[in-house]
């Protein structure tokens, strides 16, 4: 530049170039307000997700106890059940008993009746009548003499017998009564652990809603943390212009939402979950007699992969070990089944209720209810139990009998 242009340029483009930093700095004072608005904003967000974190804690906590709670209901129920099958087995033989000893009293009555009708007629006949009774005078003698002596043993069995059915009678009044309180008491138990289901149900939808305010609070946060990076790096850059005289907005990098991403908020397994063991006891998932072992040929002609359980009808089944459910629902002929995924590569299966009360995806510990068995018109309603690790099947009786 020549020395006679420096006053032109000192008339003309420096005071441009002041009034561009000027303008730099003053865009910078607005920005910055919104910069602490948005930081504000954040700050509130952190202790609305404080709030949530610790509402989350105590559902979570509070789903734990019903969790304990539905297990011990459901564990309290089987026993009503095995008591209630127990009672009816002995009721059932006592009937039968009490039957044949009617039909046997019945009988010796009949005998007593025709005994006591001779002996009567014997009775009304005049020492006369014995000059015309047919044969020797000595047996007829001593047809009375063995009649006499049999009429009072006869009429010992006869009040033997009585008191024995009066006794039947009472005790089968007595286990009458058993079962009604009995049945009463199973009835409260299932109505008891409808209500925890539910109260657990709406537990989880609340733990749902709060997850979901979490995300939502999560995006939120996430938006405000990629307006307040951006802004603070406009102002640095507009101060930038203002120092260095050069332009840097323009490359300023925009934050990735991958490194600000939410945490995910799905529900994990629960605490105490355990490897499954080796050969260790498992929770028997209902009460009732073993009808089908594992290796036996069935009636269609293959082997059994797994064992049958005859049950009660609505029997309560529960969770054999601790899993999580990957499947739930009808398959092929086995009808509504249930698959529950262990560690170590096992799996259960069960095959036969009638309803299922857990969804895919469920965490569950050992005992807790699964569902029910059905209640059909005739017979008894059968389980299908299989136990597979790595996708092929072993016998479960081993796992089951350790536990006894």
């Amino acid at each position: 530049m020549r020395r006679s242009d420096r006053p032109l340029f000192r008339l003309f483009f420096l005071p441009l170039l002041i009034a561009l930093c000027a303008g730099s700095v003053a865009q910078a004072q607005p920005k910055e307000k919104d910069l602490r608005s948005v930081e504000k904003q954040i700050e509130l967000e952190e202790k609305r997700r404080k709030a949530l974190e610790a509402q989350s804690r105590k559902l979570s906590l509070e789903t734990a106890a019903l969790r304990r709670e539905l297990i011990e209901v459901a564990r309290s129920t089987q026993e009503k059940e095995a008591l209630l099958t127990k009672l009816e087995v002995q009721l059932s033989r006592l009937v039968h008993e009490a039957k044949a000893r009617e039909v046997s009293l019945a009988d010796q009555r009949r005998r007593l009746a025709g005994t006591l009708g001779a002996l009567a007629r014997l009775s009304r006949n005049t020492p006369q009548a014995l000059l015309v009774y047919p044969g020797a005078p000595t047996d007829m003698v001593r047809s009375a003499l063995l009649l006499r002596v049999s009429v009072p043993r006869i009429g010992d069995r006869a009040a033997t017998l009585a008191q024995e059915i009066d006794s039947l009678d009472q005790v089968k009044k007595d286990i009458a009564e058993k079962l009604l309180s009995l049945r009463q008491a199973n009835t409260a138990r299932t109505e008891e652990r409808n209500r925890l289901r539910l109260l657990l149900h709406r537990k989880g939808a609340l733990r749902r809603e709060t997850e979901k305010a979490f995300h939502k609070n999560a995006m939120r946060m996430l938006d405000l943390a990629v307006k307040a990076q951006t802004l603070r790096d406009l102002i640095a850059g507009l101060r930038d212009v203002s120092v260095e005289r050069r332009p840097q907005v323009a490359s300023m990098p925009v934050p990735s939402e991958t490194t600000l991403a939410p945490t995910r908020l799905l529900e994990g397994p629960p605490g105490g979950l355990r490897p499954f063991p080796t050969r260790g006891p498992l929770t028997l998932p209902v009460r009732g007699g073993l009808v089908g072992r594992y290796g036996e040929t069935t009636h269609f002609g293959n082997t059994a992969k797994g064992i049958r359980l005859e049950t009660r009808p609505d029997a309560q089944v529960v969770t054999p070990f601790d899993g999580q459910v990957v499947f739930a629902g009808p398959f092929r002929t086995y009808g509504q089944i249930l698959i529950i995924e262990h560690r170590g590569g096992y799996y259960t299966l069960l095959a036969g209720l009638a309803q299922i009360d857990a969804v895919v995806g469920q965490w569950l510990l050992a005992g807790e209810p699964l569902g029910s068995m059905a209640t059909p018109k005739g017979g008894k309603p059968k389980l299908y139990f299989e136990l597979r690790r790595n996708g092929m099947p072993i016998n479960p009786l081993p796992w089951i009998t350790a536990k006894k």
